[in-house]
């Protein structure tokens, strides 16, 4: 999955089944470098993320390991949160439109 950042619009990240989160300058010369990278960032697939739209430091992820997890961009070393309790894997994470 792909988002672009909703105020840094230089920002893209994107997640995949490799269980990496990548954040990527599209300024950046070399476009093989992620800027940032987050590895084993779940246990499982990374099926989608999404940058949220308030608060420009947020992040959240969806995986196939049945859990979401919530990121901080000026710390990706360390979740804020983890969600659990699905029965199946997470396809879709979106923040709400009202937050």
């Amino acid at each position: 999955d792909v988002d672009w950042h909703k105020r840094d619009v230089h920002l893209i990240g994107s997640c995949g089944d490799d269980r990496t989160v990548r954040l990527w300058d599209v300024r950046e010369v070399n476009p093989n470098k992620a800027t940032k990278t987050v590895v084993d960032a779940h246990d499982a697939d990374i099926n989608s993320l999404a940058f949220n739209p308030v608060n420009e430091f947020l992040l959240v992820t969806g995986s196939a390991d049945k859990t979401c997890a919530l990121w901080d961009l000026r710390n990706l070393k360390q979740r804020l949160q983890t969600l659990v309790g699905h029965t199946d894997q997470v396809f879709l994470v979106e923040w709400s439109p009202f937050n």
